[in-house]
């Protein structure tokens, strides 16, 4: 039995320091990486004019960008609008029931109605968030990685 304990106590400290080690060479990394994203656009360059266009050049885009993104967020905003626009258009017409059979059916649809516009906002939130990633994405490769580029091309 303490032969067991002693083996249980050994493999848990093993375990406890390979998760600590895990954790420090993953969070070393992941500073490297950030480092190296947010340094690239400066080191890849051969002059500090290059830096200075590129500087621009990342401005520029991050005013398109922040642009692009508004607008397909009013874009996403409108459409939510429209959606709850609908539902509640329904809920007044089910509260305007004439009898009892009339309510049942209006309240049915209601509720498929209001199914319809849950998912249906959720379908607005999934690709207003996946264009402005797109977005995003597409400024980080056209502006912050250019740097890549021209050092593979000066070698």
């Amino acid at each position: 039995m303490a032969t067991e304990m002693k083996d249980t106590f050994d493999n848990f400290f093993k375990q406890a320091t390979e998760t600590v080690q895990n954790t420090v060479n993953t969070g070393v990394r992941f500073t490297e990486e950030v480092s190296r994203f947010w340094t690239r656009p400066l080191t890849g360059s051969q002059t500090f004019e290059d830096v200075r266009r590129r500087g621009e050049q990342m401005a520029t885009e991050v005013i398109g960008l922040v642009q692009k993104n508004t607008a397909e967020n009013q874009k996403g905003l409108d459409a939510h609008c429209r959606n709850s626009m609908d539902l509640t258009r329904k809920t007044f017409e089910t509260i305007a029931a004439d009898d009892v059979s009339d309510l049942r059916d209006k309240t049915f649809n209601l509720c498929n109605t209001m199914f319809d516009a849950v998912r249906k906002s959720t379908e607005i939130g999934m690709n207003t968030g996946m264009q402005m990633f797109e977005n995003w994405t597409s400024f980080v490769t056209r502006s912050i990685n250019v740097g890549d580029k021209k050092l593979a091309a000066a070698k």
